[in-house]
């Protein structure tokens, strides 16, 4: 599986898979603003570096529930 391939399963796919791709899966207006903010992107790091890359942030229904830093929310 690609890292594409990966990132559509766990987003517009999962959101379709539970009848909810009008509100979920991904950012459009009028959806829920659910998303994390990663350290690295994961389509263009090495395959091997994946598990290096960190949350940084992590956003449930546009509030922000964790921050890594406080700088960043």
């Amino acid at each position: 599986m690609t890292v594409d391939q990966g990132l559509r399963l766990f987003t517009i796919d999962a959101a379709y898979g539970t009848f909810e791709e009008d509100v979920k899966g991904s950012l459009s207006p009028g959806k829920y603003a659910n998303l994390v903010i990663l350290s690295d992107n994961p389509t263009t790091v090495a395959v091997d570096a994946l598990l290096d890359i960190q949350v940084l942030a992590t956003i449930v229904g546009g509030r922000a529930e964790y921050c890594a830093d406080t700088a960043l929310c």
